[in-house]
């Protein structure tokens, strides 16, 4: 009798992907510096605001990321929550003072 062993075929290599579905720390940087940006654009519009929100929402969607970025994950989050606080807190005053102001302002 005569044993015959079959050839196991090599592996097929790894299709190309030319989008790239790795992800990058591009997010988490990205997020940091909206949220450093909204907070000193929130001290003095409440426009920072938007940033502040955008921020936020970068932060918590780079967590996925690296974990090398958590410092610029945090900074985003944090930034960005105080923006909005700094943003609501311009707006009461703003609407506080045009109230005290005698006449019809609304």
């Amino acid at each position: 009798m005569t044993q015959t062993t079959a050839a196991v075929p090599a592996a097929a290599p790894a299709p190309f992907d030319p989008i790239g579905t790795e992800s990058s720390p591009g997010p988490a940087w990205s997020a940091a510096f909206l949220g450093v940006v909204g907070l000193i654009v929130a001290m003095f519009m409440p426009w920072g605001a938007v940033l502040s929100v955008l921020a936020v929402v970068l932060g918590f969607v780079a967590r996925r990321g690296f974990p090398e970025t958590r410092g610029a994950r945090l900074t985003a989050i944090i930034t960005g929550f105080v923006g909005i606080i700094v943003a609501v807190v311009w707006v009461a005053v703003v609407l506080l003072a045009a109230s005290m102001v005698p006449g019809d302002n609304f």
